[in-house]
């Protein structure tokens, strides 16, 4: 599914601590079947245990490069997500921190050999924000490949001198 040249409104989505140990126990299992693909794929041979488990990591959770752009009263983020669509994506605002994650999967099926090739990718970035922002008025945007988060600055707390009596 392209997304080339369209902006497309994300959702923005408070992470529960429930949530979270699930998507990481899935990532986990993917983690770990593609890990005992690759120890198959070279006819059980054991010492490779690591390497393989390395490259299924490699293969499911991809990088993600994020800029922080610092303006007048608002935090810009620019992620690249290449290949996922905004239904794919998730995002999980604090006051001071940012979570984005995403999964694709994709399914190919050839008729005649009955052959199904399956693949899946994560993506998955916590970045702590240079100032707090307020999270209910972000707004988010994917084009292109590029999502973009931009959240207002929240105002900085109001200090109060103490005096002596």
């Amino acid at each position: 599914m392209a997304v080339a040249n369209t902006l497309v409104p994300t959702q923005i989505v408070p992470k529960s601590l429930t949530d979270f140990w699930s998507d990481t126990a899935k990532m986990m299992d993917r983690i770990r079947q593609r890990a005992y693909q690759l120890f198959e794929t070279r006819g059980r041979e054991n010492g490779h245990d690591l390497e393989d488990w390395m490259q299924a990591e490699m293969e499911a959770l991809k990088p993600v490069s994020i800029a922080i752009e610092d303006a007048a009263g608002s935090l810009t983020l620019r992620a690249e997500t290449p290949g996922l669509s905004a239904e794919e994506i998730k995002i999980d605002l604090l006051p001071g921190k940012v979570t984005i994650k995403g999964n694709h999967h994709e399914e190919t099926a050839k008729k005649g050999n009955q052959e199904k090739d399956e693949r899946t990718y994560s993506i998955y970035s916590e970045v702590l924000l240079p100032v707090d922002v307020i999270p209910d008025k972000a707004t988010a945007t994917l084009r292109n490949g590029i999502l973009e988060l931009s959240v207002p600055k929240a105002k900085p707390a109001l200090q109060i001198q103490v005096r002596a009596a």
